[in-house]
C-alpha cells in the first residue's frame, strides 16, 4: 500500500516564500525549478505528492535501477510515458516474468513507443511466437503509414537497453527480413535490402545480418551480398560428403554448432560437410507433422542439385520425424546430437535394432547377400552338416571376417524327431557375448530364442552382444562397427541424393528424367557392384 505523505505547515509556507509574487501557479513554479534543476529537496518532495510527471522523471533518474523506489516512479510515470513503460518491460524481460514483458510492452506501444514495438516483436522472434513478432511489426507499419519514423524520447537515462544504440528503423527492418528468410519470402528479401541497404548496414545487427545472408547463399541477387564466395568443400576429397540446409537464420546457426559436436564423435572420420546453406521452408512441400517422419517432395531436390557438391544432402525443419530416405537425411529443431549421429549412420549403411514396421520390405524375406554394416536377415533354424552351414551363414554376414574361428554362430536344436538331419539355431551363446558373432537384433521382431526355436522364422542378427546406438540414440557404436565400416570400404553406404530424384521420376512414369539422375548418382561409384545396383534400382 503506497504511503500518504503529510506535510506540515512550515513546509507549505517554506515552498510557497520562495515563489514569486507575480507567480499563482504552484505546479508550473515547481516544474520549472525541476527542469531546471534549481529545485530544494522540500520542493521535489511536494512536487511529487502532487504527481507531478518532471518530478516523478527526475526522482526516477536518480533512482536505483530495479529498486522498489524505482518501480513505483516508472509505473507512476508509465500512466503516460511510453519510455517508462518500455523501461518497465525490459527489467521485466531481464527477470524472465514472460507476462510481465509482454504486458508493459504493450503499455508502451498503446503510447505510440516505437522502440517497444520492435522490441516485443524481437522477443516473440526469440521465443519461435513468429506470427506474434509479424503481427507486431504490421500494428508499427500502420501507425506509421508504411514509412516507419521513429521518436526520440529525452528521458532515456535510466531506461533498461534490450538493444544497443543502434537505429530503431534499422531494428524493424531487421527484423522484418528474418521473418521473409523464415517465410522463404526472398523475393521481399531482396527489395528491402535494395530498398534500405544502407540503413540496414549502419546497424551492428545489420551487418551481421548482411553477413548471414551472404554467408548461407539466401539470394540469388549478388548485389545484396557484400563478398562473392566460393562454396566448395575445403578439405581433401571426401567420399561421404553432407550438404546441410536449413530453413531460418537461427536454425542454420543451430545446424552449424551440430556438425561442430558431431565432429567430436569417432563416426566424424567418415564423412564432412560442405559450408551449412539456406532453403526456403516451401521449396520441397515437405511435411512436418510433428508425429509422423518428414517426408519431401524430393522431385524438387533437381531444383539446387546443380548447386550441388556432395553425396548427400540434409535438411532441418522446424518440426517432423527425423529419418533417412536413400541419400537424403532430414531432421527437426529439436533433434540433438545423438539423433543425427544415428541418422548419419543410417547414410552409411547402419540399419535400425530397434523393430521396424511389421511389413518392413527388408523383413518379408531372407535375404540374398549382405546389405548393411550391421544387420543381417536370415532363416533362425538351419538343417545338416554344420560347417556347411557355418561357411554359408558367414558368406551373408558383413562382419564375417571379425568372427573368431572358436566363436560358435549356430547352437544344436535337440528333437524328439530328426528333420533332415541334426538341426541348427542361428545365434552364438551368451557365454561368448563378449565376442563379436551372430546375436539376435529386434529389427524384424522381438520373438525370444524360443519363439524360433519352434518354427523357422526370418530373424535379424547383429555383431554385438550390447545395445547400441542404433536401438537406442543415447548409446555408442561398437568399435566392430567401425571396424566393420573401414573393412568393407563404404559397400553399403546409399547412393547419392541424386538416386532420391531418379525415384521421383520414375514412380511418375518420367522414364527418361530418371535415367538422367541415376546417371548422375553413378558418377559417384567406382564399385562394379555398387553400380549394377544403381542401375537395378536396387536400393
Amino acid at each position: 500500500m503506497m504511503k500518504i505523505r503529510i506535510y506540515s505547515m512550515s513546509l507549505i509556507v517554506c515552498i510557497l516564500v520562495a515563489i514569486p509574487s507575480s507567480s499563482f501557479f504552484l505546479t508550473d513554479f515547481l516544474t520549472e525549478k525541476i527542469t531546471k534543476q534549481s529545485h530544494s529537496k522540500a520542493q521535489l518532495d511536494y512536487a511529487l505528492s502532487q504527481q507531478n510527471q518532471i518530478a516523478f522523471a527526475y526522482a526516477w533518474d536518480k533512482s536505483e535501477l530495479g529498486s522498489k523506489r524505482w518501480l513505483y516512479l516508472a509505473k507512476q510515470l508509465a500512466k503516460t510515458d511510453g519510455n517508462a513503460a518500455y523501461a518497465l518491460a525490459k527489467y521485466y524481460q531481464k527477470q524472465q516474468l514472460i507476462s510481465q514483458t509482454i504486458a508493459w510492452h504493450q503499455r508502451a506501444m498503446r503510447l505510440d513507443f516505437s522502440k517497444a514495438f520492435v522490441s516485443l516483436a524481437q522477443f516473440y522472434y526469440e521465443q519461435n511466437e513468429f506470427e506474434n513478432a509479424a503481427q507486431v511489426l504490421a500494428r508499427l507499419s500502420n501507425k506509421n503509414g508504411q514509412a516507419i519514423v521513429f521518436e526520440t524520447n529525452t528521458l532515456e537515462t535510466n531506461a533498461l537497453e534490450a538493444m544497443p544504440p543502434e537505429n530503431t528503423a534499422a531494428e524493424a527492418i531487421i527484423l522484418q527480413i528474418k521473418l521473409a528468410i523464415r517465410h522463404g519470402n526472398i523475393s521481399f528479401v531482396e527489395q528491402t535490402l535494395a530498398d534500405s541497404w544502407q540503413l540496414v548496414k549502419r546497424s551492428k545487427r545489420g551487418q551481421t545480418l548482411l553477413n548471414d545472408i551472404d554467408k548461407y547463399r539466401v539470394t540469388s541477387n549478388v548485389s545484396t551480398q557484400q563478398n562473392k564466395r566460393q562454396y566448395i568443400e575445403s578439405d581433401d576429397y571426401c567420399a561421404n560428403s553432407i550438404q546441410f540446409f536449413a530453413t531460418s537464420l537461427p536454425h542454420l546457426k543451430q545446424v552449424e554448432q551440430l556438425i561442430l559436436q558431431f565432429k567430436q564423435q569417432t563416426l566424424a572420420k567418415f564423412v564432412c560437410f560442405s559450408p551449412v546453406r539456406y532453403i526456403a521452408i516451401d521449396s520441397l512441400d515437405c511435411s512436418m507433422d510433428k508425429s509422423k517422419a518428414i517426408s519431401c517432395n524430393e522431385l524438387k531436390w533437381q531444383e539446387v542439385a546443380e548447386t550441388i557438391d556432395s553425396r548427400f544432402v540434409a535438411l532441418l525443419l522446424p518440426q517432423g520425424g527425423a529419418n533417412v530416405h536413400i541419400g537424403a537425411l532430414y531432421i527437426d529443431a529439436e533433434d540433438d546430437l545423438d539423433v543425427l549421429t544415428h541418422e548419419i549412420s543410417h547414410l552409411l549403411g547402419f540399419v535400425d535394432e530397434y523393430p521396424l514396421t511389421e511389413k518392413h520390405i527388408k523383413c518379408q524375406k531372407a535375404q540374398q547377400e549382405a546389405f548393411s554394416e550391421n544387420i543381417s536377415i536370415l532363416p533362425s533354424i538351419y538343417q545338416g552338416d554344420r560347417n556347411e552351414i557355418r561357411a554359408r551363414v558367414l558368406s551373408q554376414l558383413s562382419w564375417a571376417n571379425a568372427i573368431k574361428i572358436s566363436t560358435p554362430i549356430l547352437q544344436r536344436i535337440k528333437r524328439d524327431k530328426p528333420v533332415n538331419g541334426k538341426s541348427w539355431l542361428l545365434g552364438t551363446p551368451q557365454e561368448f557375448s563378449q565376442e563379436v558373432g551372430v546375436f539376435h537384433a529386434q529389427t524384424c521382431s522381438k520373438a525370444t530364442d524360443k519363439d524360433f526355436r519352434v518354427e523357422n522364422v526370418n530373424i535379424a542378427v547383429k555383431p554385438s552382444s550390447t545395445a547400441t546406438k542404433m536401438q537406442y540414440f543415447s548409446l555408442k557404436l561398437p568399435n566392430i562397427y567401425y571396424q566393420n565400416f573401414e573393412h568393407s570400404k563404404g559397400e553399403f553406404v546409399m547412393p547419392s541424393f541424386h538416386y532420391n530424384i531418379a525415384l521421383a521420376h520414375i514412380k511418375l512414369g518420367n522414364v527418361k528424367e530418371g535415367q538422367y539422375w541415376l546417371a548422375k548418382s553413378l558418377e559417384l561409384e567406382t564399385n562394379a557392384k555398387r553400380i549394377d545396383k544403381i542401375l537395378q534400382g536396387a536400393f
